[in-house]
């Protein structure tokens, strides 16, 4: 849905599903008659502006299932598919949407779509792609049955076999 039959993201279809979500967004802004109330850690009673609650709690579970398969997509195209990227990439994509300067737009179209998108790209550029996870088989340690073993211990262990 998302993606087009050359494997690339299909911008129009994700242009429209944004500006779905951003005017469901805005209609609740724009509703001062909605107060939030909630009780804190101290039983008082404090109310909270829209402005200043996260985006995902602001739109539907059906909104938030289309941006899980938006960021799904988005992770396809980049072979991150199945890994610890999936959230990062979700919340970053709702971070971008709930922008002030994004969620006020008036005329949201789809070249600020693509700027959301290339947005989305220098996080896997730059933060995602740089994460590698090393697993590094120790042989020859071993741990008698109760015994505990910190992280300082391990690290000892792991020095004397190399």
């Amino acid at each position: 849905m998302y993606t087009t039959k050359n494997n690339k993201l299909n911008h129009q279809v994700i242009f429209e599903t944004f500006k779905d979500i951003l005017a469901s967004i805005k209609d609740k802004l724009d509703n001062e008659s909605i107060t939030i109330q909630h009780i804190n850690t101290d039983n008082v009673v404090q109310d909270i502006k829209l402005q200043d609650i996260p985006v995902d709690l602001l739109i539907d579970y059906d909104q938030r299932m289309k941006l899980r398969q938006i960021s799904q997509a988005f992770l396809k195209i980049q072979n991150l598919i199945g890994s610890v990227a999936d959230i990062s990439v979700y919340n970053y994509l709702l971070k971008l949407l709930g922008k002030k300067e994004v969620c006020t737009n008036l005329l949201f179209n789809i070249s600020d779509t693509c700027l959301l998108l290339s947005e989305l790209q220098e996080l896997v550029d730059n933060e995602i792609s740089t994460t590698k996870i090393f697993i590094i088989p120790v042989i020859g340690g071993y741990l008698s049955k109760g015994e505990k073993c910190d992280f300082v211990q391990l690290n000892l262990l792991i020095h004397q076999i190399f």
